[in-house]
């Protein structure tokens, strides 16, 4: 089974993704942190990844698809793909890929959420260096400045988790994200869900739409 997380950035979609993974068994394929993995590596595809990433721009096909398809092997009960496919193209790169497999997409969760909420999400955004966990300030009372995960003291903003990259970023999406809403929404298998609500309550419409 492969559930497709679509949204823009800031949207919710590595939470639920990761919410999803707990109740079922999924695994999470998120690119961007497949892509954060090459840069903390130091590789060289990380290290051209990093200066994309920290302009707002999307980082080109090739080097996703590459990343992509390594992970999507052994997948076991599923896979949850957070935030991919981004771009008309990798819509039909991902088609290909999950028909070679013998695979099918079973559902297709669109995260609604306002444009000023995102930009405010994205800037309150922090991720842990000690777990990786991503979570908001927002979201959390009288933060004592540690990882509400696993309590680790080093918990840092990313350099792309900022007012300039994040508008620059919805900017990119409307121009190149959007259409990929359009490529699945007439599917019987595409679900869009109000994400200006508690998790949990996002959570509980997109377990009934895996479940129906």
């Amino acid at each position: 089974m492969i559930v497709l997380l679509l949204g823009a950035p800031g949207a919710g979609k590595g939470t639920q993704a990761d919410l999803i993974k707990k109740k079922y068994g999924f695994k999470h394929i998120s690119t961007g942190d497949l892509l954060r993995a090459e840069v903390a590596a130091g590789t060289e595809l990380g290290k051209r990844a990093d200066a994309i990433m920290k302009s707002g721009a999307l980082v080109p096909d090739e080097m996703v698809l590459e990343l992509l398809q390594n992970a999507l092997k052994n997948s076991g009960k599923g896979a949850i793909l957070d935030g991919y496919p981004r771009t008309a193209a990798q819509t039909e790169m991902l088609k290909n890929l999950i028909s070679a497999t013998g695979e099918k997409i079973s559902a297709v969760i669109n995260i609604k959420l306002s444009e000023k909420e995102i930009v405010d999400r994205i800037v309150m955004r922090r991720q842990c260096k000690k777990c990786g966990n991503i979570f908001n300030l927002r979201f959390i009372k009288n933060f004592d400045g540690k990882c509400p995960k696993c309590g680790g003291a080093d918990v840092y903003q990313r350099p792309d988790d900022n007012e300039t990259a994040a508008k620059k970023r919805l900017e990119v999406y409307h121009a190149q994200t959007a259409p990929v809403v359009e490529a699945f929404k007439n599917e019987p298998f595409y679900k869009e869900v109000d994400g200006n609500r508690p998790v949990e309550k996002v959570f509980e419409d997109i377990c009934k739409f895996i479940e129906r």
